[in-house]
């Protein structure tokens, strides 16, 4: 999801990850928030919250990123705004964590039986 805001950073943005966080520990993943502020980029703040996996260790679930005026002007957007997106629920980041806690026994269908109640 992408917002686009007046020039200060709403209150209500970075906890949009917290509510994330506490689901994501309720499903019993061990899951951490990281600063990435000073990663490469033309963001002005940036969170990732990632979860940690057996086999890859830690892998990015959600991100939250200001861009503050620099995604406004790229885009030609006129006006006094800034830019804000967060990753709502990359399903291919989440399914990792999930298969392998859960494992695929049982999850799995053959090509005739997808197929079979078509």
């Amino acid at each position: 999801m992408a917002k686009f805001h007046q020039r200060e950073i709403p209150k209500g943005v970075l906890g949009h990850l917290s509510k994330v966080r506490e689901f994501m520990r309720s499903l019993g993943y061990t899951v951490r928030r990281r600063d990435c502020t000073g990663d490469p980029g033309y963001h002005r703040a940036k969170t990732d919250l990632e979860v940690l996996t057996r086999t890859h260790g830690w892998l990015e679930t959600h991100s939250c990123t200001y861009f503050g005026e620099e995604q406004v002007r790229r885009l030609g957007i006129t006006g006094r705004l800034h830019s804000i997106s967060c990753t709502g629920a990359a399903s291919p980041r989440i399914l990792v964590p999930w298969l392998e806690e859960q494992g695929l026994e049982g999850y799995l269908l053959s090509a005739g039986q997808a197929t079979a109640g078509q």
